[in-house]
């Protein structure tokens, strides 16, 4: 689950989860220049959105990175877009006991890292107590409830050794659980439960320590597709072909560049002069005009997940829930789906999109003007007077700054209150985000397949809850939920969990998201997927290989 950089997406998110892109002018200009001004026919150059913030699979919850992730690690398990089902990937099988409380995963056993080690069960245990160790207490901590001891073994109350993940010979891997766990094959695509290899990691210190030198390193190793060859901060990400990668035969293309160009304009003239194969995003006042005359490249495609703005519930006078609604319910979702994005994004009445495994969310973000100038006034502000001057913060991007202004006016016209708006770069709108030094900041989620996926980002305990949100009532019919074994029972849980979100309102859900970018012809077997992870097995460029 990731927090998206663009107008399409923040990851975290989940990642945490948020799901968010910035760069200056003089790394845009970079970035499109050092890239060839010819594209070939195994080398993908990839618009990014911004620089990546950390490769370290525990600590990178935002889109930019998880995209490289995606190419350095493959997960024991993702979704596919074709069947829409969880697939292994990494695993050739999984079993699940009777009672729903033991996972075992049957490991591929010519699976190897892109050094040529073979990939072991020891290794993808090494990765999960990586994650779990106090000293790197991954943001995602949450997808670790219910495994035994998991927690206890974070916060220091617990052995290794007695936690609930085992191996079982070099090609199982057991992990059992204190309460059923129905969402956990949906989590094992996020980059904590990716594998680690010690060898390679142990001279830098990457076992104990976060985002060390081993995660910006050619060093670096990986069990996926490519390896990284090069990391120019603020210029370029390469990933070269890894030789030893278990599916290689499925791979096509020798290398993938990643380009941090934080501007939209910036980025389609680097696609129009033929520097990129797939931009990151399309400016929201040319959508139109290419839904209409460049029908060959625009791609419009399915992704779950919200683009939302969050409220520090901490800051007065947005520790009110009164004032909290009375901000949600001036925003007319219409008006910015349909005029400012020009992208005609479902409007969030709720926060989780509608459908997921059978999930229909909680509504009551719809517009309503005089309920919310009635609930200001109670607050004490009427009219706004008397309103503290708040700040919204987002980061670089011409999108977020067009949704921003809307809504800063559609405020200013409501409810008679001005909030100002401040545009970071992304590293640091990032940090700003992680250390609750804001008011109200943009933000997006894509959360997966399934309800948990979002709600987990209003749990007390989640590291991805960025409102600093709490109640109590919430966290226990999320417990309650998660560890619900009966499908209908779980997801009318996971409504009464969301009902109160939509009563307390630490976010503002503007629009569910659509993916829109601009891909070149020549490249084919791209696929969409809409848990947002990119698929290059089968990607080439040109004609077809044999």
């Amino acid at each position: 689950m990731t927090m998206k950089t663009d107008m399409r997406h923040f990851v975290i998110l989940p990642l945490l989860i948020l799901c968010l892109s910035g760069c200056g002018k003089s790394s845009e200009t970079e970035s499109t220049e050092s890239s060839s001004s010819e594209l070939t026919s195994e080398h993908l150059i990839l618009g990014n959105g911004s620089e990546p913030r950390t490769l370290d699979k525990d600590a990178v919850t935002d889109s930019t990175g998880t995209a490289i992730m995606d190419a350095l690690f493959d997960p024991l398990v993702a979704y596919d877009p074709e069947t829409k089902q969880y697939e292994p990937v990494a695993c050739e099988r999984w079993e699940v006991s009777e009672d729903g409380l033991v996972y075992t995963f049957h490991l591929l056993k010519d699976a190897r890292w892109s050094n040529g080690d073979p990939v072991v069960a020891a290794d993808w245990e090494a990765g999960f107590q990586r994650a779990l160790r106090p000293e790197i207490s991954t943001p995602y901590m949450q997808v670790f409830t219910g495994i035994i001891n998991a927690l206890e073994y974070n916060s220091g109350e617990a052995e290794w050794a007695d936690v609930g993940i085992k191996t079982d010979g070099e090609h199982k891997l057991v992990v059992t659980f204190q309460t059923p766990k129905l969402s956990f094959i949906g989590r094992l695509s996020q980059s904590c439960f990716f594998p680690f290899h010690r060898p390679s990691a142990g001279p830098f210190g990457a076992e104990t320590s976060l985002d060390t030198a081993y995660y910006r390193s050619t060093e670096l190793v990986g069990n996926g597709a490519f390896k990284l060859e090069k990391w120019v901060q603020d210029e370029v990400v390469i990933v070269a072909r890894n030789p030893y990668y278990v599916f290689g035969d499925e791979i096509h293309l020798e290398k993938i560049s990643y380009l941090p160009i934080g501007s939209l304009d910036t980025e389609l003239r680097a696609f129009d002069t033929n520097k990129l194969h797939r931009t990151n995003s399309v400016p929201p006042q040319k959508l139109n005009l290419f839904r209409t005359e460049r029908t060959d490249v625009l791609r419009e495609d399915d992704l779950f997940g919200t683009y939302f703005f969050n409220l520090n519930v901490e800051r007065p006078p947005l520790d009110d829930p009164r004032v909290r609604r009375a901000l949600a319910l001036t925003v007319d979702r219409y008006e910015i789906t349909n005029f400012v994005t020009n992208g005609g994004q479902p409007s969030a009445t709720s926060f989780i999109p509608d459908g997921l495994a059978g999930y229909t969310g909680a509504t009551g973000y719809e517009e309503n003007i005089e309920e919310a100038q009635r609930l200001l006034a109670e607050a004490g502000f009427p009219g706004g007077e008397g309103f503290p001057q708040l700040t919204l913060i987002y980061n670089t991007l011409e999108s977020h700054r067009s949704i921003a202004q809307a809504v800063q006016e559609m405020w200013r016209t409501h409810l008679g209150i001005e909030i100002a708006l401040l545009n970071q770069e992304w590293k640091v709108f990032l940090q700003t985000i992680q250390d609750g030094d804001y008011d109200i900041s943009r933000s997006g989620w894509v959360g997966g397949t399934d309800p948990e996926g979002y709600l987990d980002l209003f749990n007390s305990e989640s590291g991805n809850n960025r409102s600093n949100y709490s109640n109590p009532a919430f966290d226990a019919l999320f417990l309650e939920a998660s560890q619900q074994i009966d499908p209908q029972r779980r997801m009318e849980l996971f409504r009464e969990a969301e009902a109160i979100i939509v009563r307390d309102m630490p976010v503002i859900p503007i629009y569910h998201y659509l993916e829109f970018y601009l891909l070149r012809p020549e490249v084919q077997n791209w696929r969409n997927n809409p848990a947002m992870d990119l698929i290059f097995n089968g990607v080439m460029i040109g004609d077809s290989v044999d």
